[in-house]
C-alpha cells in the first residue's frame, strides 16, 4: 500500500473524503471530542426523563430492559451472601451456585448494554427527538489548539 502525502488543502480534502482512516485520524486529532461527550452526557438524565414521559413503545422498552437489568446486578450480593451461608451451615455444595450467580451479573451488564443500544438506534433513526444533537447541528465543533514551535503536539488521547 502507498503512503499518500497530502500537501495542499486541495490535497487534503481529496484524502480526507477518501480514505476513513485518514479521516478518523484527523477529526481525532483536531476535534475536541472529550467536551461534546460530557456535553451528551449530561444531556442525558434530561433524555430519559423525556423518554419516560413519552407513550413512545422505545421507552418502555428501554424501561423493562434498564429494570430488569438493575434488578439481577442487585440480586447478586444478597444471593451470595445467602450460597455462602449455606455452604458453611449445610454443605460446600451450595458453592457451587456462585457461577451461575456471575452468570446473572453478565446477563444484567448485557441488558444494561441492550437498552443503552435501543435508545442509541431510536436517536439515529429520529424516532426520538433530542435537543442535544439538534445543538451540535448548528454549534461550532470545539477544536483543539493547534501545536506550535514551542509547545510541540497537543497530547492525542
Amino acid at each position: 500500500m502507498r503512503l499518500r502525502v497530502a500537501r495542499s488543502r486541495s490535497q487534503w480534502q481529496e484524502l480526507l473524503t477518501t480514505n476513513s482512516w485518514a479521516r478518523r485520524w484527523a477529526v481525532h486529532y483536531a476535534v475536541d471530542v472529550e467536551k461534546i461527550a460530557d456535553e451528551f452526557e449530561a444531556d442525558r438524565s434530561g433524555l430519559l426523563w423525556r423518554l419516560r414521559g413519552s407513550t413512545d413503545p422505545i421507552a418502555a422498552e428501554h424501561d423493562r430492559l434498564q429494570a430488569e437489568s438493575d434488578f439481577r446486578i442487585a440480586m447478586f450480593g444478597p444471593l451470595c451472601v445467602t450460597v455462602v451461608i449455606v455452604a458453611i451451615r449445610w454443605s460446600p455444595w451450595a458453592l457451587l451456585a456462585l457461577p451461575l450467580l456471575l452468570v446473572l451479573v453478565h446477563v444484567g451488564v448485557g441488558l444494561r448494554a441492550t437498552a443503552a443500544e435501543a435508545l442509541a438506534a431510536a436517536l439515529a433513526s429520529g424516532r426520538i427527538a433530542d435537543p442535544a444533537l439538534a445543538r451540535l447541528a448548528v454549534r461550532t465543533v470545539p477544536l483543539r489548539p493547534m501545536p506550535t514551535p514551542q509547545t510541540g503536539n497537543p497530547p492525542l488521547a
